[in-house]
């Protein structure tokens, strides 16, 4: 993960970033303390994070994703 070209993240039960790749926090400008505990939603442009927050919700309720998984910073 930390020598992939891009972004990862990862978010608990709760919704909270636990992890976030090198890439993703230069693609950002943020440090790890910053993003970790947050939302991701934080990190996501306004256009794209309707849609960011019901894949978050399928995720964590154990449901399948809708097609696209990419999302603008």
């Amino acid at each position: 993960v930390t020598v992939m070209p891009d972004g990862v993240a990862a978010i608990d039960v709760n919704g909270n970033v636990t992890f976030a790749s090198p890439h993703l926090l230069d693609m950002h400008g943020g440090t790890l303390a910053e993003v970790v505990g947050t939302s991701p939603l934080n990190w996501i442009a306004p256009e794209y994070q309707a849609k960011a927050a019901a894949n978050i919700q399928a995720l964590l309720n154990a449901q399948p994703l809708p097609g696209d998984h990419e999302f603008v910073l």
